[in-house]
């Protein structure tokens, strides 16, 4: 929680609402962050982060390698309708909506480990 690691809650908040390319109405980061470890084999399927059942919803999706792109292989990014598949380098920040279908394929060698961070904001602004 933010009390824990101030400075990565307060970085995140000002990355999250300088990027805010969609426009979205923000309130805040209101779940921790988390670390994300994905060992040969793992991978997560296509989901969305959008919760239609809360009133204050996440909205831009963040995550962040937290190791060097060529200590791992495979893992890719993805976002569903996109041709484009970005994996992107340790410290580099891939910002989304929450809503848009995304996951990740099987990391072949090595450990991927990354943060991820959600903001959340009003629904349907």
């Amino acid at each position: 929680w933010p009390q824990d690691v101030p400075w990565a809650y307060e970085k995140m908040a000002a990355t999250f609402a300088t990027e805010n390319l969609w426009g979205f109405v923000l309130s805040g980061i209101v779940e921790p962050m988390r670390i994300l470890r994905y060992k040969q084999g793992g991978y997560t399927r296509h989901h969305s982060d959008y919760d239609y059942q809360s009133s204050d919803q996440s909205k831009i999706t963040a995550i962040v390698p937290l190791v060097r792109r060529t200590s791992w292989r495979g893992g890719e990014f993805f976002l569903a309708g996109s041709k484009i598949r970005k994996t992107p380098d340790e410290g580099d920040c891939l910002l989304f909506p929450s809503f848009a279908w995304h996951g990740l394929s099987p990391v072949t060698r090595g450990v991927r480990i990354v943060l991820a961070a959600w903001v959340a904001g009003p629904r349907l602004v």
